[in-house]
């Protein structure tokens, strides 16, 4: 048996979102009637609160475009939606990972019925190398928002941000003033492990 969803406006709401986790849940799939917008259809299917969320459009080809975007929303508590074509997911996904930490990952693809999942999981696991069965040129990402109580960054996590962003080429005022926003760290303090680290050597944050 499937659930069917003929009123997607009736489900970006708490107790749609209650039917649809509670269909998941139970190993029931839900399949949506196609309706006019693909990001709310993939919001829907996903299982994630829908309640309250936001629409970052398609992600920015450019990197450090694109990692300004996720810094800006990484301490968002609401469900995140983004459009990515493609052959950008996997540096898409290294982003998120980068800038988010783990978070809950739905990728949603268009098909006949309007919409279906095509890997649901977290971010630590790499959708992307996991090889998601992909015919379509665009896939909505669904992300869970930013757990409750989310603040600074470990330092772990602070030099794996820094260090995916050297990778992208940006230079230490620019990571410096974009991960101080994601962060929480005082910009100086970054500018400084960033001078460190893209030297190779390594020091204490603290």
């Amino acid at each position: 048996m499937a659930y069917l969803l003929p009123g997607l406006s009736l489900t970006v709401c708490d107790a749609g979102y209650r039917l649809v986790r509670r269909a998941l849940d139970g190993g029931y799939p839900v399949v949506p009637v196609p309706g006019a917008s693909f990001p709310i259809t993939a919001l829907v299917l996903s299982g994630l609160p829908s309640d309250s969320f936001i629409y970052l459009g398609e992600l920015p080809q450019a990197p450090v475009a694109r990692a300004e975007l996720l810094a800006a929303v990484s301490l968002e508590p609401r469900t995140v939606l983004a459009l990515v074509p493609r052959a950008l997911l996997p540096a898409a996904l290294a982003d998120l990972r980068s800038t988010l930490g783990d978070r809950p990952l739905v990728l949603v693809a268009p098909s006949a019925t309007g919409a279906q999942v095509v890997w649901r999981g977290r971010l630590e696991q790499n959708a992307a190398a996991s090889d998601p069965v992909v015919c379509s040129d665009i896939l909505v990402l669904v992300i869970g928002g930013a757990p409750v109580g989310a603040g600074r960054w470990d330092e772990d996590r602070l030099h794996a941000g820094i260090q995916s962003l050297l990778v992208e080429g940006m230079g230490a005022k620019e990571i410096s003033q974009q991960l101080a926003v994601a962060s929480g760290w005082p910009r100086r303090k970054i500018y400084r492990l960033v001078v460190e680290l893209a030297q190779g050597g390594t020091t204490d944050a603290g």
